[in-house]
């Protein structure tokens, strides 16, 4: 509803919204309305709310498109490729090629086919859920700097679709670890789990690298029993492509003892707490990290979506995240990992490993 002042300045009129248009209470509008239609003060009022529209958009950033680039076709890999139009969608115009080989048409796939917003957008969603802010702080982020209204249901799909989608992708990559290993686990509440005696927690098992702190791997299980350690030792093991050479952990009891997966028994250095001279302080430190994104999330709530969760901030902690202890660089970076990344490095994550699925 507004006020618009009348012309002779003795009084003021009264424009109401409703469902067929603007209402007036202007003698005008009362009396001519069905013959001339709208008054001048509903006329000046739809301008001043364009105008006024306009002026606010010139504050929203608007960041550029992100252009799609193509190496092979889809279908068979052919080089051999023809430009064959666009597609329009909601992002513009995308290019179409078509392969000479298999004579199939298609647009680019770099993990964003079909999507409503620009990849730069759902990167930033990323990036700042791993960073700590909550879903919803993330929707009212981007409504107010880049005038995109955004769902948190939507986010919370792209954390899950994209986590998947990289830890595919990096579970592939080898790393050049030092050997020695930095084991612990992490109690977390799952609130929306069947309770277990009385209880909904589960434990988190982390595996880093000593020198370059690399996550090696992150486990969840209900319990932390021997079997439960010996599956984690399982991941760890496929994540890391080798047997460690020692292994620090705290001293709980399924630590000792022998593990299937690992062959070689290293050299358990059991009881590192926080008053050892040894220490576990690294993996206490990771913890810490995790302890800030969960915080905001008062609890996790299911284990499916957790594992989910957990593959995606391992891929943050490996190869976004900069360490000051590496002089700013990722773990991804001190290990060798064979991977090139960009500034926006989770852009560059999610196309390469939607090429590689391709």
């Amino acid at each position: 509803m507004y006020e618009v002042r009348s012309q002779s300045g003795l009084g003021s009129y009264r424009l109401t919204k409703h469902n067929t248009g603007w209402e007036c209470t202007c003698p005008d509008y009362v009396n001519r309305h069905e013959e001339v239609g709208d008054c001048k003060h509903v006329n000046a009022l739809r301008l001043w709310l364009k105008a006024k529209e306009e002026t606010e958009r010139t504050d929203i950033f608007e960041a550029p498109k992100t252009a799609l680039s193509f190496e092979h076709c889809r279908f068979c890999n052919s080089v051999d490729l023809l430009r064959w139009g666009y597609r329009k969608t909601r992002q513009g115009k995308k290019p179409r090629f078509k392969c000479r080989t298999c004579g199939k048409r298609f647009v680019v796939d770099e993990g964003f086919l079909k999507s409503r917003f620009d990849p730069k957008i759902v990167t930033l969603c990323l990036d700042m859920y791993y960073k700590g802010a909550s879903f919803r702080k993330i929707t009212q982020h981007v409504a107010q700097f880049y005038g995109l209204k955004v769902t948190h249901v939507a986010i919370l799909k792209w954390v899950r679709k994209f986590s998947e989608l990289i830890d595919q992708y990096t579970t592939g990559l080898t790393p050049q670890l030092s050997g020695v290993w930095n084991c612990d686990e992490m109690k977390t509440k799952m609130a929306h789990e069947k309770p277990v005696n009385g209880e909904r927690f589960y434990w988190l098992w982390n595996a880093l690298d000593n020198q370059s702190r690399y996550l090696v791997a992150s486990h969840l299980t209900r319990s932390r029993t021997h079997a439960a350690a010996n599956e984690f030792f399982e991941v760890a093991k496929k994540q890391a492509k080798k047997d460690p050479r020692i292994l620090f952990t705290d001293g709980l009891d399924s630590y000792r003892g022998e593990y299937e997966p690992i062959r070689e028994a290293p050299a358990h250095i059991a009881n590192v707490g926080i008053r050892s001279h040894l220490g576990n302080h690294r993996v206490e430190r990771l913890h810490n990290s995790m302890r800030e994104r969960e915080k905001v999330m008062r609890h996790l709530k299911k284990a499916n979506s957790a594992e989910k969760i957990f593959k995606g901030y391992r891929a943050y902690y490996n190869f976004v995240r900069p360490h000051m202890a590496l002089e700013n660089h990722t773990p991804a970076q001190a290990a060798s990992v064979p991977i090139e990344l960009g500034t926006n490095k989770w852009l560059d994550l999610i196309r390469q490993a939607a090429r590689n699925r391709n």
